[in-house]
């Protein structure tokens, strides 16, 4: 027994000393160890008197058929009680039993009046005076007696360097996409491809380091067929003259949320469609609408990826305000000269039959461009049913300086078509812009996602450019060019097949 005690009493010194520096990397691996050589240690003591038990239990067995059997059997089973006893005692020797007290984050569901639930009503109404539900988080202290493992100890602690490792994701995107007919474009048939890699880490509390790093073979046939809609928002090949394919560091920037996760802010190299004219349902061109004219709105005419940041207050009440600054022509130099300005207001609610809807308002204004080129607009997405969302995006510009003088599109996504398959999504959009050179473009998409496996997607796309006002690029020559006037280029079919893997 003293020496079980004394197991137990060096356990609990163990782990009360390995949980002071836990918060340190050099000790955290050192408790990790420590805590494993202990469990090392009591499975050998733990199997060396299992095996002591069953040479007793032999013992007794040769006892009972010798003459002295009933005395020697006796003394030898005192003795087998006392090892069971110890046994025991150092079985449980791992255990650890400590009163502790922690603060931890509750979710409330509130009532207008201050009624308090543990759930969120139906429908997101407060059943006793039928107003709307607001949930909020609180901090509580809890008493509790807790109880802990050795392995136990060693999965938090593990769980902790979990937390300052770097996570790596990787998305791939490949389409083919096929001309039924067209005036002017001599290829019919147009391959591209895109790869991304995601790192994401925490060098410091609460603040992340992202970089997303692209590489992309193909333009898509965009190159054949002018339109300011776009076919191909994907494309955009990143090869070399020689061949070789390069890699393009999309986005590099360090931030996070801050002031109770009321502020998100970050600086470095930013993508501000990323932040700025979000929407549930057209947003991302590897997942949802391949048009350009749906991924976002044309009237933003952002500049390319550049040193930038931006920030976004969250009043944990419906309303969010966000402003980003952005160098125009990704150098660094003159970061702050002239920069493309960008602020939107946006509103979450559940107005409409309780089902979430997200309204968004914003102005931009490029100090690059003459006049200091201004632009505004709305992005709307709203829930109609539990698996039915629309949208809705408008735009316009100041003329000067503009490529577009205004664009709009409307569209919705349908999920679960089938109940066969949940993940499953059908989108359609139709979209009309007006550039200020050219007449206006019109375009329509339907797409279909088949999820074969929750990592890996095949989405069949029907494009159709209404109309298309162009200039003639058959002219291949400056002079033809110089001559040529606007041409239309209407009722053009684009077929494609799109796969998207994700990791």
């Amino acid at each position: 027994m003293k020496i079980g005690k004394s197991i137990v009493f060096l356990l609990c010194c163990l782990s009360l000393a390995s949980s002071v520096f836990a918060q340190e990397d050099s000790a955290l691996v050192e408790k990790v160890k420590s805590l494993e050589s202990a469990m090392a240690k009591k499975d050998s003591e733990i199997s060396e008197m299992k095996r002591m038990m069953m040479d007793m239990s032999r013992t007794i067995e040769t006892l009972q058929s010798a003459p002295n059997g009933p005395v020697a059997e006796g003394d030898v089973a005192t003795r087998l009680d006392r090892l069971e006893q110890k046994l025991q005692t150092v079985t449980t020797a791992p255990v650890v039993t400590e009163q502790a007290e922690e603060i931890k984050k509750f979710k409330e569901f509130v009532c207008k009046k201050g009624h308090l639930f543990s759930d969120m009503p139906t429908k997101g109404v407060c059943p006793i005076d039928g107003s709307k539900v607001h949930q909020r988080e609180v901090l509580k202290k809890v008493k509790l007696a807790r109880r802990e493992s050795v392995a136990e100890k060693i999965e938090a602690a593990l769980d902790e360097s979990k937390k300052k490792s770097v996570v790596v994701g990787a998305s791939g995107t490949g389409v083919l996409q096929q001309v039924i007919d067209s005036k002017h474009s001599k290829d019919t048939n147009f391959g591209e491809g895109s790869l991304d890699l995601i790192f994401v880490g925490t060098p410091i509390a609460y603040t992340q380091f992202f970089v997303d790093l692209e590489a992309i073979g193909g333009n898509g046939p965009d190159d054949s067929i002018s339109s300011n809609a776009g076919l191909n928002a994907d494309a955009g090949s990143l090869q070399d003259t020689d061949g070789v394919d390069r890699v393009s560091v999309r986005e590099a920037w360090i931030g996070g949320n801050y002031f109770n996760e009321h502020v998100q802010a970050a600086v470095g190299k930013i993508d501000l469609t990323n932040y700025f004219d979000t929407n549930a349902v057209a947003n991302d061109e590897t997942s949802q609408f391949l048009s350009n004219a749906f991924v976002n709105n044309p009237t933003l005419e952002q500049p390319p990826n550049g040193p930038g940041a931006f920030a976004f207050y969250d009043t944990k009440k419906s309303f969010r305000l966000g402003v980003g600054v952005q160098n125009p022509e990704n150098s660094g130099f003159s970061v702050a000269n002239r920069p493309y300005f960008i602020t939107e207001l946006d509103y979450n609610t559940h107005f409409f039959r309780g089902l979430e809807g997200n309204y968004r308002i914003w102005g931009r204004l490029n100090g690059n461009l003459p006049d200091d080129n201004k632009g505004f607009g709305i992005s709307i997405d709203q829930v109609l049913f539990p698996t039915f969302t629309g949208f809705v995006r408008y735009g316009f510009n100041n003329r000067v300086g503009a490529v577009n003088k205004y664009a709009w599109s409307t569209g919705f996504e349908k999920a679960k078509l089938f109940p066969s398959r949940p993940l499953d999504v059908l989108g359609l959009a139709f979209g009309q812009q007006e550039g200020t050179e050219v007449k206006v473009d019109s375009i329509t998409e339907l797409y279909y996602r088949f999820f074969l496996t929750d990592h890996f997607s095949v989405s069949p796309h029907l494009q159709w450019l209404i109309r298309s006002s162009r200039p003639d690029l058959v002219a291949r020559s400056a002079e033809e060019a110089s001559g040529s006037e606007l041409e239309h280029e209407k009722n053009v079919l684009v077929i494609g097949l799109r796969t998207q893997v994700d990791f």
